[in-house]
């Protein structure tokens, strides 16, 4: 889902790909990466997280497998600003859980579907209140590139959303 949401960016030409920077552990993924979308990669998760953090408009995209989701905190704890937007395209895992582990309060909470990968999905995705309107507004712009986004109420929505 991480290489759709890439894809999704570029396509809409919502971020410029010199901005966009992932990790991954296989240096041939790594070099794939940059050789279909132009973008920045890294092994290790913290040295990305460095690329992008801080830039207007940031925000920091977790997509990855939920077993892999405790190694990928453990790299990035203590090193995001408290106010640094995460999106988290995770199954199951839950905001608080995330605002605790990576010591900010403004998470989103988004879960795709599967024809999101060609932008022709929706995402249902709520947020802390600690996101602003304004950042709501990005997240909805980010979201869009994947195809329709819904904003729900509760965490409770995002599972019955999956579900379905």
């Amino acid at each position: 889902m991480g290489e759709s949401v890439i894809a999704g960016l570029l396509r809409k030409n919502l971020v410029d790909p010199a901005k966009i920077a992932a990790s991954h552990p296989r240096e041939n993924r790594r070099a794939e990466l940059v050789e279909k979308h132009a973008i920045s990669t890294f092994a290790d998760n913290a040295e990305a997280v460095k690329f992008v953090a801080g830039g207007e408009n940031s925000a920091i995209i977790i997509c990855v497998k939920p077993q892999r989701l405790e190694r990928v905190l453990n790299d990035l704890k203590g090193i995001l600003h408290p106010d640094q937007l995460v999106i988290s395209i995770v199954a199951g895992a839950r905001i608080e859980h995330l605002a605790e582990e990576l010591g900010t309060a403004k998470v989103v909470r988004a879960m795709p579907n599967t024809p999101s990968q060609i932008g022709a999905g929706i995402t249902a995705w709520t947020c802390t209140v600690a996101v602003d309107e304004t950042e709501r507004s990005h997240v909805c712009e980010l979201l869009s590139a994947l195809g329709k986004e819904l904003f729900v109420e509760t965490e409770n929505m995002i599972d019955m959303a999956t579900s379905l």
